[in-house]
């Protein structure tokens, strides 16, 4: 039954690509089905009835830690503007564009 599931979607691509004029795509996919029905003409076991893990519950070590989010925010001291960099060095502020975003701003008197 899978086989036969498997032939006509296979069929059906050739169709498709032979009716937008893909010729080559379209021998491929012939190919395939050529392949297909042999496998079904052979007697081929069927596709597993489950699409469960084959490695047993104890190799695969127990539940995975959560990924870590970089929690290295920065702060423009010009702007204000928070962001998480994408690298370790960072050179000028992500909204304001400033190379001064780690110094704090000076006030001119007067």
């Amino acid at each position: 039954m899978f086989l036969a599931d498997a032939l006509k979607e296979i069929r059906d691509l050739a169709n498709f690509f032979r009716d937008r004029g893909q010729s080559e795509r379209a021998e491929a996919y012939e190919h395939a089905a050529l392949i297909v029905s042999k496998l079904d003409a052979a007697g081929a076991p069927p596709a597993p009835a489950s699409t469960a893990n084959p490695i047993p519950k104890e190799l695969l070590g127990g539940p995975r830690p959560p990924l870590s989010i970089p929690s290295n925010v920065v702060r423009c001291k010009k702007c204000g503007h928070q962001w998480t960099p994408r690298s370790t060095r960072v050179f000028r502020c992500a909204r304001c564009k400033s190379p001064y975003w780690n110094i704090e701003p000076v006030e001119k008197p007067g």
